[in-house]
Order: C-alpha cells, then structure tokens, then sequence
C-alpha cells in the first residue's frame, strides 16, 4: 500500500513533539527586552543632563517634557524590538502567525515585568516609564498641597500678640503706680481678657454693644487713661484684628484657588501620561510583531542555506 506523503510538510512541523509556543525563546527575548531598555534608558538620562541648560528656565520644562515622550518612545521601540527580534531567531517558526504571536508574547510579558519592576523599586532609575506615571506626575501636587496649608497658617491673624502687649501695658501702669493691687483689680483684668478673646473671633463678628462698653471701662479702669482714649484704643484694635481676618479670608481663598488649579493640572498631566503611555504600547506591539517576523525571517533563511549546503554535499 503506497502513502502519498506532502513534501511540503517537514518532520520538524509536528506540533506533538515540538510544542507550539517556545517559552524558552519568549523569556530570552523577555530579558534581553528588560536589559535594552535599562541600558537605553541610562544612556538618555546622561546625554539628558550632558544637555540640561539651567541658564534657559524658560524652555526647561517644555524640554523636559518633549524629551522624555521622545525618550521613552525610542527606548521601549529599540528594546522590543530587539527582544522579538532574538525570540524569532531562536525558534523555526512555522508560519508567520506563530512569529507574530510569539513577538506579542515578549512584548505583553515584557510590559508586565517592568510594571512590577516600577512597583517593587518605588521609580528608581530602572523601574522605566511606569513609574513615572504613577509617582513623577503625583509629585507636584503633593508638593503644592503640602504648601499650602503652611502659607494658611502663616496668614491667619493671632490674638496673643495683642494680649501681651495690653497685659505689658497694664504691668507697666501697675509698675508706675507703685501700689498694692488689689483682688477686684486682677479679677477686672481676667474679665477683660476673657471679653477681648471672645471679641476677637475669627468670623470677624462684633460684639454686643454691653461687651464693648464694658470692656471700653475696664481698658480705661486697668490703663488708667480716659473713656474716650479707652473707647478709641479698643476700636484701634478691632480694626487691626479685622484686617487680619481678612487678610486670613484672602489667603485661604487664594489657596483654595490655587489647590483646585494643581488638582487640575495634575488630572491634565495624567490624562495626557496616560494617552501616551497607550499609544507608545500600540507602537510597542507594532514594534514587538516586527522584530519577531525579521527574526523568523533570519531563522528561515539559515535553516534553507543550510539545506542547500546539505543537499549540495550529498549531491557531490
């Protein structure tokens, strides 16, 4: 009995014996990917600062910017593409649907390994483009709020100034009139700073008119000075404190104004890494499917020279 047997089926193509997918040639590729791209991205971050201007602040930032898209790019298309390239030539593919599959293969485990490199390293140098999507981009806006509450608090007016200059006032008085003081007289002065406080508020509110005029007599009474002086040293004060407060008002609008707007930018920046980061991993797989058909390629073509010579050694 005759068997007609394909000559267009080789003994290497019997996926039984021989696995599909070579894992082995996948983790090579894998590697030497991870290896590119820690070499690539080195080698940027020295001509980077080899060409870093600090006399030019109005271009740094743009520079910086344009830079690292342009950077991250060539390094993640050179080093996938080299990757694949090494898995196509270390497997005889039989088609090139396996070359492609495999290219992605290097390119889809290529990517997860250096999201966790990003991730145990916490952005150091090798950690790649990933970490600095997640922390380089968060960093100015952690920076602009960590700020911004002490700018607040510098602003806000402070009600111990002024009692300590109304209780050196009252010492002195008190130094000067070279006589024993009496029970009435400290608890007229503890009275009077217990209205101040409750005087001096932050909502800028006034006091009941008993509050004022009771604290117009004791002012007058504890400084020894005239209603009229009184009444005119404590509206003296009250508009001091209300300036103040509204200083305090300003300043916390002003940070507020300037939280939402590094809240935005920082939303802006991160939409924009992350558009980037899309198509630089569309390009990457791009990359990845033709560094893998060249190297099937450059296998196929080896494995016929070799048969050639084969057969041109039989045949003499």
């Amino acid at each position: 009995m005759l068997v007609t047997v394909d000559p267009t089926i080789s003994p290497t193509s019997n996926h039984v014996s021989h696995p599909w997918t070579s894992w082995a040639a996948v983790l090579a590729g894998v590697t030497t990917t991870i290896a590119v791209q820690i070499g690539l991205t080195e080698l940027c971050l020295a001509l980077g600062l080899a060409l870093f201007e600090p006399t030019d602040p109005g271009s740094v930032t743009a520079a910086i910017a344009i830079g690292t898209v342009a950077a991250l790019l060539a390094c993640t298309l050179i080093s996938v593409f080299i990757g694949s390239w090494i898995t196509g030539r270390m497997k005889h593919h039989h088609s090139w649907g396996e070359a492609a599959i495999h290219g992605m293969l290097v390119w889809a485990v290529a990517g997860i390994a250096a999201l966790l490199l990003a991730t145990i390293s916490l952005g150091i140098l090798a950690g790649g483009a990933f970490s600095l999507l997640g922390q380089g981009i968060s960093g100015a806006a952690k920076g602009v709020g960590a700020a911004l509450p002490a700018a607040v608090q510098a602003a806000a007016p402070s009600w111990d100034g002024l009692k300590n200059d109304i209780a050196a006032a009252i010492d002195t008085r008190d130094a000067d009139a070279k006589a024993p003081i009496s029970d009435s007289r400290y608890a007229d002065r503890s009275r009077l700073m217990q209205l101040l406080t409750q005087s001096f508020s932050m909502d800028g509110s006034t006091p009941p008119e008993a509050d004022r005029n009771e604290i117009t007599q004791l002012v007058g009474a504890q400084l020894g000075i005239s209603p009229e002086a009184a009444r005119a040293a404590y509206a003296q004060w009250q508009r001091v404190w209300i300036e103040g407060v509204n200083r305090f008002a300003a300043a916390k609008e002003e940070t507020m104004r300037m939280a939402n707007d590094a809240a935005a930018i920082a939303a802006k920046r991160t939409a924009q890494a992350a558009i980037i980061a899309f198509f630089a991993m569309i390009v990457g797989l791009g990359a990845a499917i033709a560094g893998a058909l060249c190297g099937s390629a450059c296998a196929m073509k080896c494995c016929h020279a070799q048969l050639a010579t084969c057969a041109t050694n039989r045949a003499s």
